[in-house]
């Protein structure tokens, strides 16, 4: 399994100070994508 850490995370983080933790969901999507690219 590849590892994520070469995602965007400070985008991620700044998109989450940008439009508040109600985007969690989308992120929780991100980490289905993430199985499916490893």
């Amino acid at each position: 399994m590849k590892s994520i850490s070469h995602l965007p995370w400070n985008q991620i983080y700044q998109d989450l100070n940008t439009y508040g933790y109600g985007k969690i969901s989308n992120l929780l999507d991100l980490k289905e994508c993430q199985t499916l690219i490893a």
